[in-house]
C-alpha cells in the first residue's frame, strides 16, 4: 500500500474540509460513427511517445523495414510518417511496450470520478485513455453514463447500440459478458453507453426488492473478469449524479481519479461527493466485512483559470499529496478539439 491510498474515513475528513474551508472564504463537428483514424506519426511525434529509444538511427531502421515489407505509406514532400500501430508493433519487437507491473494478473481499475455535474469527467477521461493508449498501455474505456459523452468523442453512436453492447449486459438472463470494441487510437477499446444503462439502475432496485442485492457485487466482479487480462488499465467514465449502480461499481474500481475544476460551486460539490461516497461505500463496507481502500486515490484540477487560486490553494491544505501540482488548465485547445468530437492528441 502506498502513501496515496484513502478510505472512506479519508473521504469524511476531505469533506468535512471542504466545508470547513468554505465557511472560512464564503466558484461537436466530427461526425459520430464516421471511419476515424489517429493521425500518422512523424520521426518527432515517435520521439514524444517513445523518448530516448528512438534515435533517427533507429527511426530509420524502422521505415526501412516497413518499406521492404511494402508497410510504408506515402507521404508528401518525402516526409516518412507510421501509424500508431507500427509503433506500437515496434515498441513491441524493441520489449519497451509499457504493460501493467510485473505480477498484476488483470487490468487496474480507474475510477473517474465526481458527482458534481462539469468537472470534466468525460474530457479527463477521453485524455486520459488517449494518453495512456499512445504511450503503448492496452487501454479499455466503460461509459457509464448514460448520456454516452465519452462514446461519442470514441466516435460512437449510442442509439444504435443494443442494451448488450453496454455495461447493462450484466442484469442480462442469463448474464453476458462485456463486449470491447475496438476503436481507432491503437490499443484502445471501449465498452460504450447509451441510454439504455438507466435499465441497469431499475434492474438493481428490483434485485433488491427480491432480496439479491448481495449479487450485484459479484456481477459485476464476474463482467470484469471476462475482460481485464488482456488490459492494462480499465478507466471508468461515471454519471454526474449518484446511484446503486455507480456505488457498488465504485466500489468495484482499485483507484479513484476525481476531476476538481478551480471554482468554488465545484469545490462544494466535490464535498457533497466525498460525503455520499463515505455513507454509501459504508454500506457496503459492512456487507462484505472489511474496508475499502482505493489506491492511488488523486484529485486533480481540470478547467483551472487564471483566477482559481482561492480553490487550488483550499484544495492543497485539504487534500494535501493527494492533490498533486499537475494540472489541466481551461484551455482553448482542448475546447476547439472537442467541439470536434476529438481529442487535444489528434486535433495537434
Amino acid at each position: 500500500m502506498t502513501r496515496f491510498a484513502a478510505t472512506t474515513d479519508l473521504f469524511a475528513t476531505w469533506a468535512e474540509g471542504i466545508e470547513s474551508s468554505l465557511d472560512d472564504a464564503q466558484a461537436l463537428a466530427a461526425l459520430p460513427d464516421e471511419i476515424r483514424s489517429f493521425p500518422p506519426l512523424a520521426l518527432r511525434d515517435a520521439v514524444q511517445i517513445v523518448g530516448e529509444h528512438m534515435t533517427d538511427w533507429r527511426w530509420k531502421e524502422l521505415i526501412r523495414t516497413l518499406k521492404d515489407a511494402d508497410q510504408l505509406q506515402s507521404t508528401p514532400g518525402g516526409q516518412h510518417r507510421i501509424s500508431l500501430a507500427q509503433l506500437h508493433a515496434w515498441m513491441e519487437t524493441e520489449g519497451i511496450r509499457p504493460s501493467r507491473p510485473p505480477g498484476v494478473d488483470r487490468a487496474i481499475r480507474v475510477a473517474v470520478e465526481n458527482f458534481k455535474g462539469g468537472a470534466g469527467k468525460s474530457t479527463t477521461c477521453l485524455h486520459l485513455a488517449h494518453g495512456l493508449a499512445l504511450r503503448g498501455y492496452r487501454v479499455l474505456v466503460i461509459d457509464t453514463d448514460p448520456q454516452a459523452s465519452v462514446s461519442r468523442l470514441l466516435g460512437i453512436q449510442p442509439h444504435r447500440l443494443d442494451v448488450s453492447d453496454t455495461l447493462a449486459c450484466i442484469v442480462d438472463s442469463p448474464p453476458t459478458p462485456l463486449k470491447p470494441r475496438a476503436t481507432h487510437i491503437d490499443g484502445l477499446h471501449i465498452v460504450p453507453a447509451s441510454m439504455s444503462l438507466t435499465n441497469l439502475e431499475v434492474s438493481i432496485l428490483s434485485m433488491f426488492r427480491d432480496n439479491q442485492g448481495d449479487l450485484i457485487g459479484p456481477l459485476m466482479e464476474s463482467a470484469f473478469a471476462s475482460v481485464e487480462a488482456d488490459y492494462d488499465i480499465i478507466l471508468c467514465d461515471f454519471q454526474p449524479a449518484f446511484s446503486l449502480m455507480q456505488t457498488f461499481l465504485l466500489h468495484a474500481m482499485d483507484s479513484l481519479f476525481v476531476p476538481l475544476p478551480t471554482e468554488t460551486p465545484d469545490f462544494a460539490g466535490t464535498g457533497d461527493f466525498l460525503s455520499q461516497i463515505q455513507q454509501f461505500v459504508s454500506s457496503i463496507e459492512r456487507i462484505v466485512g472489511k474496508p475499502k481502500v482505493w489506491d492511488p486515490v488523486l484529485v486533480v484540477h481540470t478547467r483551472r483559470k487564471k483566477s482559481g487560486d482561492l480553490v487550488h490553494n483550499l484544495a492543497g491544505r485539504v487534500f494535501g499529496i493527494h492533490r498533486p501540482p499537475e494540472y489541466i488548465e481551461d484551455s482553448a485547445a482542448i475546447s476547439s478539439a472537442l467541439a470536434c468530437l476529438k481529442s487535444v492528441y489528434e486535433a495537434g
